[in-house]
């Protein structure tokens, strides 16, 4: 019978008699394995005392009521950690696997399932440390929602962020050339790619709406709104593209029959048949047929509004 002992970080495996035979310096040395460059060492990450509030240290400490702690940049130049946010519910059971091979593949302690407290927590951790990466595995949906944390930290400079495309359209990753979906492709060999990944810049568009004058169709018979008029929406910046009316409608219709049903939503193929159903309904239906005659649009300072009316 054996008995063997691993390393976390470089997962090299020794038989219990030849590890205890080996030298201390050799034993306390670890190379990091294959993704050294990515993987943050364990000296890096400092357990907080207890009872230190998480406001010292200008926000450096992140507090986790299990084990709070810090990471802090050694000055390691060759370093670039890596952040690694995970959406489990994405693309069917792929997100699971995907986030169960990432903590073996890395540290644990830089790889978040984004279902357990969202992005805040990893994003306040690491927001300190030079040449950090963000890999985001999800839709896009996932990867506005980071987005949004680094917006809401003010973190500058914005680090990179790369996209595994676990949702269903993946239109963010695809136009940022990461492919349309995640088809079981090694994960050691997208890790190899980020390292050769070119950074671009991304265009994100703040959104602002402002309720007009109600239109008289919209009126009852005492003269009031029957319709409630909304002039904060849930999201305020634009990431990739913006859409009203009835594909916007199509979508929401989907995250709302997601949310009530979320077990019904564990196939890729069947998001896109209830896409293609949900927007047949709506071309049949036309329920957003006159919404052209109740929205404005003003894009970076020209009125589209013309445009949209006439081509409706």
């Amino acid at each position: 019978e054996f008995h063997a002992i691993g390393c976390s970080w470089c997962k090299q495996l020794f038989h219990l008699s030849c590890f205890t035979g080996l030298p201390s310096v050799a034993r306390s040395e670890c190379q990091l394995g294959e993704f050294w460059s990515y993987v943050v060492p364990q000296k890096w990450i400092v357990r907080v005392p207890r009872g230190r509030k998480a406001g010292m240290l200008r926000g450096r400490i992140a507090m986790d009521r299990r084990r709070p702690f810090t990471v802090r940049d050694c000055g390691q130049d060759m370093k670039k950690p890596l952040l690694v946010f995970v959406n489990p519910k994405s693309g069917g059971n792929q997100g699971a696997k995907v986030l169960a091979k990432l903590l073996w593949l890395l540290s644990p302690r830089q790889v978040f399932n984004l279902l357990k407290g969202g992005p805040e927590f990893g994003l306040s951790m690491y927001s300190r440390l030079p040449r950090l990466r963000i890999l985001v595995c999800g839709g896009d949906g996932t990867v506005g929602w980071v987005l949004s944390g680094i917006d809401r930290l003010g973190i500058k400079p914005c680090p990179p962020v790369a996209v595994l495309p676990l949702g269903t359209g993946n239109d963010m990753a695809r136009t940022l050339g990461w492919g349309s979906k995640f088809t079981d492709e090694s994960l050691n060999r997208i890790l190899h790619r980020l390292s050769a990944a070119a950074v671009v810049r991304l265009d994100r568009w703040d959104l602002l709406c402002s309720p007009g004058a109600p239109a008289p169709e919209i009126l009852d018979e005492n003269g009031e709104e029957n319709v409630r008029c909304v002039d904060k929406p849930p999201l305020s910046v634009i990431n990739n593209y913006f859409s009203i009316g009835a594909d916007a409608l199509v979508a929401l219709e989907f995250h709302e029959s997601r949310e009530a049903n979320p077990e019904r939503f564990s196939s890729r193929w069947y998001n896109k048949i209830f896409y293609a159903g949900a927007g047949g309904k709506e071309m049949l239906e036309r329920k957003s047929r006159d919404f052209s005659k109740y929205v404005g649009v003003v894009a970076d300072g020209i009125d589209l509004t013309p445009k949209i009316r006439q081509e409706k």
